[in-house]
């Protein structure tokens, strides 16, 4: 799980996990940590309205974010996930015991509604139309329940046969300790 500085570039960094795996957080925190720009891919994907980019447009963004000299960035976005990846040095794969990442989708759901520490894609933050629904997001749901058992395998042998580093973190425990070698690593 540590690295080794020797190997590990860490300039173009992918964070990927389950939908409440806390990527989000985590990139903020590894961020600070090397002192490289962070891009979240909601913000990138999403346009007001909850509206979803151009296919061909989100791939071209995916080239221009990916072409920086460094970068983290965390989302998965399955679909893209191998487009990412060739840019890569390193992927973080957050892979937390499913119920926890459940339990924080749905504290989330609640935040979201309630306004309460609103982590929305910066479209939808900027949308004066926007009107926080309460509602159970099946797909979310069965993007969590699946990633343990079929996306991460895919990721990994993806990853695998790209040759890019890989550091599978299981806790925040896990996570903190990766967090605090990095501190070391500038």
């Amino acid at each position: 799980m540590l690295i080794d500085q020797q190997h590990y570039k860490l300039q173009r960094i992918l964070i990927v996990g389950p939908p409440g795996a806390g990527k989000s957080s985590f990139g903020k925190k590894l961020a600070k940590c090397l002192n490289q720009p962070l891009y979240h891919l909601d913000d990138y994907y999403w346009l007001p309205s909850w509206q979803r980019i151009d296919e061909r447009q989100w791939r071209q963004r995916l080239r221009e974010l990916c072409g920086n000299k460094s970068w983290i960035i965390d989302g998965n976005h399955a679909k893209t996930f191998a487009q990412r990846a060739i840019y890569a040095d390193t992927i973080v794969m957050l892979d937390y015991s499913p119920l926890l990442c459940l339990w924080r989708f749905c504290k989330r759901s609640i935040k979201r509604f309630f306004k309460i520490n609103d982590n929305l894609p910066i479209n939808i933050q900027n949308d004066p139309t926007h009107k926080p629904i309460f509602s159970i997001q099946w797909h979310i749901i069965s993007l969590i329940l699946k990633y343990r058992f079929k996306t991460k395998d895919e990721m990994l042998k993806i990853s695998n046969t790209i040759g890019c580093n890989i550091v599978i973190l299981k806790s925040d425990k896990h996570s903190e300790k990766f967090l605090n070698h990095c501190k070391s690593y500038n």
